[in-house]
C-alpha cells in the first residue's frame, strides 16, 4: 500500500479492454497493452498464469476471469487454481462460494454457467 500509485486513465482502460477480451474465453486479451499493465500493477494480489507476488494471496485468477471456462471451474470448485488458490476454500473462512461439483450434475453446471454468462453480455438493445 505504501508504494501504490494510482494508475493514468488511459491504462486503466486498457486493462478494463484486457479484462472484457479475457471474459470472452480462449485467451483473448493476449498480447494487448492491457496484458502487460496488468501483470505488472494486479498481481501484488491478484494472478495472471498462476503468477502473482504474493502467494499468501486468496485474491481471484484475472487469465479467463469472467470466461464460460471459469465461471463454470468456479461453480465446481472455487479453490481449483483456476479461478481461486486452493487456501479459498478453507474452513476458518467465511462467506466464500461452496463447491457444487458434487451436487449437480455437469448437465446443470453447463445450464448455469451459460444463464451467469449471457446474463453478463446481454444481446445489443437490451
Amino acid at each position: 500500500a505504501a508504494n501504490f500509485t494510482a494508475a493514468k486513465k488511459e491504462d486503466l482502460q486498457a486493462m478494463a479492454a484486457f479484462l472484457a477480451a479475457e471474459a470472452t474465453g480462449k485467451g483473448n486479451g493476449k498480447g494487448m497493452p492491457g496484458e502487460k499493465l496488468t501483470k505488472d500493477r494486479c498481481t501484488a494480489c491478484h494472478r495472471v498464469d498462476g503468477e502473482t507476488w504474493n502467494e499468501d494471496s486468496l485474491a481471484p485468477e484475472l487469465r479467463g476471469w469472467a470466461s464460460k471456462e471459469w465461471i463454470r471451474a468456479q461453480i465446481e470448485n472455487p479453490g481449483n487454481g483456476m479461478t481461486y488458490p486452493a487456501g479459498v476454500m478453507d474452513d476458518e473462512l467465511e462467506g466464500h462460494m461452496p463447491a457444487y461439483g458434487e451436487q449437480l450434475s455437469a448437465e446443470e453446471i453447463t445450464l448455469l454457467t451459460t444463464w451467469i454468462y449471457d446474463s453478463a453480455h446481454p444481446p445489443d438493445g437490451e
